[in-house]
């Protein structure tokens, strides 16, 4: 909307000008005003685009109305037209252009000429104030840019500099006004470069180059160098110049390529001793490692041995922690930068004592291993006190990470070997069905619970189709539909049929999942479980099948790390524990605290149904983390075996079949073995209807409150599975009543042997009086106060055991 405001005391000469104006100019708005003052007030609130005012006014004449809205800052750049049919002569014209008027208009108007002449004044008024915005927008742009910039005139005088330019340079503007760029800024190797630049911009064309310029006190800097004529209306009439400091990136880019270099080393080269060499010789490119040596510290002997050591004046092999540089950055978990004075200071106060050759400067930093140290990588100087900084030990931070990498990785080739027995183990030995299968559906490998379960070998098998070979026609379709699922990357759970080799049909439960190997999926394995038994006792009593625990077992190795195959095997540790679901429809009233040490755990809990026997245990496998995971999916599979196929529901019996079946698992009977692992048992058997419960034990009590009072019922002090010195290993029962209202507690021994930070244990004493003062609480309550006391005891220190408490309101 373009405004005017029209200032004239004849209100006639108001009304017809203003009819003029809105019947002439779209989108117009028209003010006015019977006085000097008033219109003055008028034009500093609306700002309009131009001012129509008159000379002849009684209160203020128009001369000193344009004078006054010339020198304010708000209006001086609005266009004014003076109009008047008095004054017409020369001279009043002159006076009202020198007191800022743009143009003169003689009464009586003329409408056509009124209408040009305003239109022309809101031409200038738009264009004025595009020019003050572009004059701003530069100014603004050019005194707070990040580069320097230098306007020069066409002999390469300087015309202009901005803030950065002085900041790079040294150089104020008085300084070096009107002064020839190259004399002050090129140096003199760099002069024939830069005249020759300079005559290509000269001609028209414009440059950018990397080179070196010198700064007011000699220095020489690195720069990028743009340079660019300046054209007026088409015509050259100087240059500007854009000069960046480069030289943080050229640091950058020199620091950047050795670090690529060291982390491509770690990945590429095998051997640790070659690699430290290798890292050594590409970091004296950056940094000075004229002695550079690798400590690494053995928590046992309590040693520090140096397996790699570059050094002027003295030769370690290995030493005592004591108070060294070494052990103090061991200590602390934290970078040093030795200076003299710092080392004056920890020698002082007790922190160090020195050993060896007086370095003038020390720099060393940890050497961490999934945020523990294992040692210090450092380097140190006796000449130079400062050889290094701050900005040294980012560097030298990066390169431990590096050192710390690559030592993973040997640990982890080494357990990897191991990992791999367990898991053949695991595969071979499992009494579930487990096969190995390919993204084309094409079976790759079956165990021996496969063949005893459909009668198919390995050797039958290999190459064919699973879905051909055990998915009866009428459901073929939804079989391969669910092949085609986990080929696409799902994890699938699902009870269904399958025919065996003879064409019997059987129940299954079967979970599928696929197999990552660094991002791509290279197979599927699947778990089959015969059901058909629990399918023919639950299809009478309950209308829902409860799902099956999904198990993920998903193998991501990378360099054959072996996180991936600890993750992989708490998948299938997760799939065997006893649905939450399940438990809670039967239980009503219970918590469970179950805190694996490791990523899987050698404890486990577990439950069944059988009628109105209610059977829960808590089993602590020799072991923690894999092994002790290998072993908890043979107990599962053992006990669910026991109870839910063979209906044995006695509780010492269950042992007793428990135990031989671990020792015949892991072919412990027939001395083929060195592994004697076993459980820890405190298993219960509640039969609500008889108000009745029968506890057997293998090296575990089970722990019962009533009436304020608690009891402890030991178990037999006697494993599952290992060494079986005496004929038959027997397990005896012991029988109570249920008081309504009363708890009881089944646990492994992790809880009461986790210590504090000062070596204590829980203790067993601890953890019954904590059961007995906080027995009448809500189950919730229960857990949380147990967590939080166990939390509070631990203060930090790492969980020593996996940890399984289960409580049960009878």
């Amino acid at each position: 909307m373009k405004k005017i405001l029209v200032i004239d005391d004849q209100i006639e000469s108001l009304v017809a000008i203003k009819d003029v104006l809105t019947s002439q100019i779209s989108e117009c708005e028209v003010f006015t005003a019977q006085s000097g003052p008033e219109g003055i007030k008028i034009a500093k609130k609306e700002l309009p685009d131009t001012i129509l005012l008159d000379i002849k006014m009684p209160e203020m004449d128009g001369f000193e109305v344009c004078k006054r809205l010339k020198t304010d800052e708000i209006t001086k750049n609005i266009p004014i037209i003076i109009e008047t049919g008095i004054y017409t002569d020369s001279e009043t014209h002159i006076k009202a252009l020198n007191l800022g008027a743009d143009a003169f208009l003689t009464k009586p108007l003329d409408a056509s000429k009124l209408i040009a002449q305003v239109n022309v004044m809101i031409r200038i008024k738009k264009s004025n104030r595009e020019l003050q915005k572009q004059r701003n927008y530069f100014e603004a742009l050019f005194n707070s840019a990040p580069a320097a910039i230098v306007s020069l005139d066409m002999n390469q005088n300087i015309l202009d500099i901005n803030p950065q330019f002085e900041s790079i340079f040294g150089y104020s503007l008085n300084e070096i006004k009107g002064k020839n760029i190259d004399k002050y800024i090129v140096p003199k190797d760099k002069l024939s470069e830069a005249i020759k630049i300079t005559e290509k911009v000269l001609q028209g064309e414009t440059s950018k180059t990397e080179s070196i310029r010198k700064r007011k006190d000699g220095s020489l800097v690195p720069v990028t160098i743009g340079l660019a004529p300046i054209l007026v209306e088409g015509k050259q009439v100087g240059l500007y110049g854009i000069y960046r400091d480069i030289t943080e990136r050229k640091r950058g880019e020199q620091i950047q390529s050795v670090l690529y270099n060291i982390a491509n080393a770690v990945h590429t080269t095998k051997e640790i001793d070659e690699l430290l060499s290798l890292i050594r010789d590409y970091l004296s490119t950056i940094i000075d490692t004229t002695n550079f040596y690798v400590a690494l510290y053995d928590k046992k002997t309590n040693t520090i041995s140096l397996p790699y050591d570059v050094d002027e004046k003295d030769k370690f092999t290995s030493f005592p922690v004591g108070k060294t540089f070494t052990s103090y950055v061991i200590r602390t978990e934290k970078p040093l930068l030795a200076t003299g004075e710092v080392q004056n200071n920890l020698v002082k106060s007790g922190e160090v004592e020195l050993i060896g050759t007086p370095a003038k400067v020390w720099l060393g930093v940890p050497l961490k291993l999934r945020d523990e140290v294992i040692g210090v990588v450092a380097v140190q100087s006796y000449t130079d006190a400062s050889l290094y900084t701050e900005k040294d030990v980012k560097i030298l931070e990066f390169v431990s990470a590096q050192i710390a990498t690559a030592i993973e990785r040997k640990k982890a080739e080494k357990t990897l070997q191991i990992e791999k027995a367990y898991f053949e183990q695991l595969f071979e030995s499992s009494p579930e069905a487990i096969v190995l299968v390919d993204n084309n559906s094409k079976l790759l490998k079956v165990n021996k619970g496969f063949t005893k379960m459909f009668g198919y070998t390995q050797d039958e098998v290999a190459r064919k189709s699973i879905d051909d070979l055990i998915a009866p026609g009428t459901i073929h379709n939804e079989a391969s539909r669910l092949t085609k699922d986990v080929a696409k990357g799902k994890d699938i759970a699902i009870e269904t049929m399958r025919r065996c080799k003879n064409g019997n049909l059987i129940n299954v439960s079967i979970l599928g999942t696929p197999i990552n190997i660094e991002g791509g999926q290279i197979a599927v394995y699947g778990i089959y479980r015969d059901i058909t038994e629990r399918k023919r006792a639950e299809e009478e009593r309950e209308k829902l099948i409860k799902k099956l625990t999904e198990a993920k077992m998903i193998i991501e190795e990378k360099n054959e790390n072996i996180i991936s195959s600890i993750r992989y095997a708490k998948r299938i540790q997760k799939a065997i524990l006893p649905v939450e679901k399940r438990m809670s429809a039967v239980l009503k009233d219970y918590f469970i605290i179950f805190k694996p040490r490791d990523i899987v755990s050698g404890d486990f809990y577990w439950f069944s149904k059988f009628d109105d026997r209610i059977f829960v245990a808590a089993i602590d496998c020799t072991g923690h983390g894999v092994p002790g995971a290998f072993m908890s999916m043979i107990g599962n599979s053992l006990l669910n075996k026991i109870v839910n196929e063979n209906k044995i529901f006695n509780p010492a019996k269950i042992l007793e079949q428990l135990h031989n079946g671990v020792r015949l698992s892991l072919k412990q009977e027939m001395g083929e073995t060195d592994t004697f692992d076993g459980m820890d048992v405190c298993l219960c058997m509640i039969e609500k209807n008889r108000n009745k419960i029968t506890f057997a034990g293998a090296k575990r009590p089970l722990y019962y409150i009533r009436n304020s009072e608690l009891i402890e019922f030991k178990g037999d002090r006697k494993p599952i599975g290992g060494r079986q010195r005496e004929v038959k290993r027997i397990f005896k029962n012991k029988e109570f009543t249920i008081l309504k209202g009363s708890m009881l507690y089944l646990t492994t021994d992790g809880f009461a042997d986790q210590s504090n930070p000062n070596g204590d244990k829980f203790g067993s004493k601890r953890l019954k009086k904590l059961l007995l003062n906080i027995h009448k609480y809500s189950l919730h309550k229960q857990e949380k106060a147990l967590t939080k006391d166990l939390d509070s005891f631990q203060d930090g220190e790492p969980q020593r055991d996996d940890i399984l408490v289960m409580g049960i309101r009878l």
